[in-house]
């Protein structure tokens, strides 16, 4: 078989280009390696926006290693290991004497090795050139290379194989390949930097395991890292060149997944429709390695795409309410020439104007899809034909009950949302073109691409909640709160103008309400337990649907607030116990019980925190600060030192229990010993179970406090660190003397309270 010593085009990616010179020797070569094309494809099937499917590409257990095997052993057939078979020349040589007569260090004496025979040792470089032609100790098959190569870097063989007969100098179909066959293999490290766009290929990533590792890699590097700005390609539309030689011109290319993009970037040229035409030969600017990537895979494994309807579920759940569906560039979701009575009538994006043709509902249907009605109508979105292929026309028309009329609703992890057909997962509404800023821009089915022309805001048209809220059982009267040891939400007693039962709530993403807690600034969230769902306040976690509810109310103005997340459960009381103080909450599914009814009212009189702060004249000045049973805050042992430790001890009149509350320029407050030195958080450690000590007065927040005055007329005393951290007698045995003081979460009880006598 004649060796053509084609050109390598690439740093992690090379172009079949064919130059003018040896444009006989490649079109015999390329004939040569290509048998028995399948009828069922054409070259000018080739679809340059979607070469290859995810779903196919990344498919690393596609094959084993024993089908790797017979894979090769198929491609090879007989293989000619010392060289005594015909050469191929048609000269009457064997392929032994063809390469003793090219007097090159290239064409070397036998053995030759077929790459169903091919062993390299990984760790030596040696391989079966140097072994005798076949398995050797510490030597792992070709197969056995390709199969690891996939395995750790999640790419499927099949891609690996295809890339193998594309980049190679005929590798794969040779029967006796000579060493230099193998050295750059899958073309990497060989870069278009050459004269006239030929290769300027690094020896360092010689070797057909190096070859074959360091391509998989890069393809998984691609997929890792296709977003991070360091490519010019990217998924969505781009121009691309049709050969390595800018002259040739571009094409524009809407690139639909990662697959695709990867092989772009590994090969960053289209084929020209001459290229296509011409398959498996040349053209004037052509280039072909995207070209024979197709036309190998569906020769040798059949299709690129796998077209399998893909079965998606919503996992949003909007509450009935009226919509603007906006594009990613504001402009909003519309009915052509507002001609919202007409079937047919197509949906494009515009500028909002508030109009009948921009109002919409999402109506949940049995089966978990969502309808999209028009307000003014009631004609609903429709797929035109019930067709799932990319460019399917939407439009307006009569509900039907098809597929074609029903969505899922996807959030994706920037917040916005994506709208899938019921017929086809892998179809989502998109915008012609990805003209997300052009008016009048229509809208289409298109496959998933992650790009933004196809993701949308859904904002309510209501202006809902926005406040300071008190949320309690609609029949108990129970307040929501927030248990601060285990960061859950529990229902307790009220108590007047207490930040842990008060709640922020306001529109999110103009459809979803956040609950945040005024005391804590945590949100309410949903998490997963093993027996159920359990609710509790976190880090505002973004767009997380954990933390996103709709908040509708019944026919009798109770509430019930339901999680955005995939399964719709509501707020619910555990066991249903909305009288018992401190029951823990869940989320369960909603079934209209009393332990589900809220009551949301409107806290306008609460102030913020800093706000309580009592009028000095009522607080600074030289006091005895006791508990409700009359024992004192008092220095231990009388011992003004640093480090002295705080507790409450028998009212005894002396210098130990005397402390001046004294304000600071930042209406804050200190409490001063009788020595000068002030009341200390110790090591300024703002965490449960921190002692209180004495120390001299160095300005932290660990010696300044907030105090508050209850109705009931006594004071929290709140660390200036931590509003949520009070003074607080340990194990609230306030009756007890010699209990020693501590910092600790908030909990209105009565060891956090006490009464200031001067």
């Amino acid at each position: 078989m004649l060796k053509v010593l084609r050109s390598r085009n690439r740093e992690f990616r090379k172009a079949v280009f064919i130059g003018v010179p040896v444009v006989a020797l490649i079109v015999f070569s390329a004939l040569a390696i290509i048998r028995n094309i399948s009828s069922a494809v054409r070259a000018t099937d080739f679809n340059p926006g979607r070469i290859i499917d995810d779903s196919v590409f990344y498919d690393k257990d596609s094959m084993n290693v024993q089908q790797i095997q017979a894979f090769l052993n198929s491609q090879v057939g007989q293989c000619d290991t010392w060289g005594s078979g015909p050469s191929g020349r048609g000269d009457g040589r064997t392929a032994a004497q063809f390469a003793a007569a090219q007097h090159s260090s290239y064409w070397h004496q036998p053995p030759y090795v077929c790459i169903n025979n091919y062993h390299e040792n990984p760790n030596t470089g040696e391989t079966s050139f140097e072994k005798g032609g076949g398995a050797f100790s510490g030597g792992i098959s070709a197969a056995q290379i390709i199969y690891n190569a996939a395995q750790e870097y999640g790419i499927s063989p099949k891609v690996l194989l295809v890339l193998l007969k594309k980049e190679s100098q005929n590798v794969l179909n040779d029967n006796w390949p000579v060493k230099g066959q193998y050295k750059y293999a899958m073309g990497y490290g060989c870069p278009d930097s050459g004269p006239n766009y030929t290769a300027a290929c690094v020896n360092s990533k010689a070797g057909f395991y190096k070859q074959m590792t360091l391509a998989a890699w890069q393809l998984k590097y691609y997929k890792d890292h296709y977003k991070d700005g360091g490519y010019s390609l990217r998924i969505g539309w781009n121009n691309i060149q049709y050969s390595p030689n800018p002259a040739c011109g571009t094409k524009r290319v809407n690139i639909e997944n990662v697959a695709t993009l990867s092989l772009y970037i590994y090969t960053p040229y289209v084929p020209n429709d001459a290229a296509l035409a011409n398959f498996p030969g040349t053209a004037n600017c052509g280039a072909y390695g995207n070209r024979n990537f197709f036309m190998f895979y569906n020769q040798l494994f059949g299709s690129t795409t796998d077209d399998k309807v893909e079965i998606v579920k919503s996992n949003v759940a909007l509450p009935k309410d009226s919509y603007a569906v906006s594009a990613n560039s504001s402009l909003n979701l519309d009915i052509e020439n507002g001609a919202i009575n007409s079937n047919g009538a197509r949906i494009q994006i515009y500028a909002a104007n508030s109009s009948k043709a921009q109002q919409f509902s999402f109506e949940q249907t049995d089966d978990g899809y969502y309808v999209i009605r028009n307000l003014g109508s009631g004609k609903v979105l429709d797929v035109a034909g019930g067709r799932t292929i990319n460019g399917a026309s939407v439009q307006l028309y009569d509900y039907n009950g098809t597929c074609a009329q029903k969505w899922a609703l996807s959030r994706k992890p920037n917040g916005k949302i994506e709208i899938l057909s019921k017929c086809n997962g892998n179809k989502a509404l998109d915008i012609a073109g990805g003209n997300v800023n052009s008016s009048g821009a229509k809208l289409q089915l298109y496959s998933r691409n992650d790009t933004p022309s196809q993701e949308f805001n859904i904002k309510s048209l209501s202006q809902g909640l926005n406040g300071t809220f008190k949320i309690s059982n609609f029949v108990s009267n129970k307040v929501i709160g927030i248990k601060n040891e285990e960061a859950s939400a529990h229902i307790v007693d009220f108590v007047s103008n207490s930040p842990i039962q008060q709640f922020e709530i306001k529109k999110y993403d103009g459809v979803f309400y956040k609950i945040k807690s005024i005391s804590s600034g945590s949100f309410l969230e949903i998490t997963e337990n093993v027996n159920a769902k359990q609710l509790r306040f976190n880090h505002d976690r973004q767009n997380s649907c954990e933390q996103l509810w709709s908040i509708h109310a019944d026919e009798r103005g109770a509430y019930k607030i339901q999680n955005a997340c995939s399964g719709g459960f509501v707020i619910d009381v555990v066991n249903g116990a909305i009288n018992a103080n401190g029951s823990y909450l869940q989320g369960y599914s909603s079934n209209n019980t009393d332990a589900q009814r809220w009551k949301i009212e409107d806290v306008n009189t609460i102030k913020a925190l800093d706000e309580q702060i009592s009028n000095s004249d009522e607080v600074e000045g030289k006091h005895v600060v006791s508990t409700m049973t009359t024992l004192a805050m008092d220095v231990a042992s009388g011992r003004m030192t640093n480090g002295a430790n705080l507790q409450i001890y028998n009212q005894n009149k002396t210098l130990a229990q005397n402390f001046t509350i004294e304000k600071t320029s930042d209406n804050l407050y200190i409490i001063r010993s009788d020595n000068g030195k002030v009341i200390d958080v110790s090591g300024g450690r703002i965490s449960n179970g921190t002692k209180l000590q004495l120390y001299d007065y160095n300005g932290t927040c660990a010696q300044k406090w907030k105090i508050l005055k209850s109705d009931n007329g006594l004071y929290e005393i709140l660390s200036a660190c931590d509003s949520n951290k009070t003074i607080d007698v340990s194990g609230g045995m306030i009756g007890v003397s010699g209990t020693k003081l501590q910092l600790y979460s908030r909990n209105q009880t009565l060891s956090q309270q006490w009464k200031l006598k001067q």
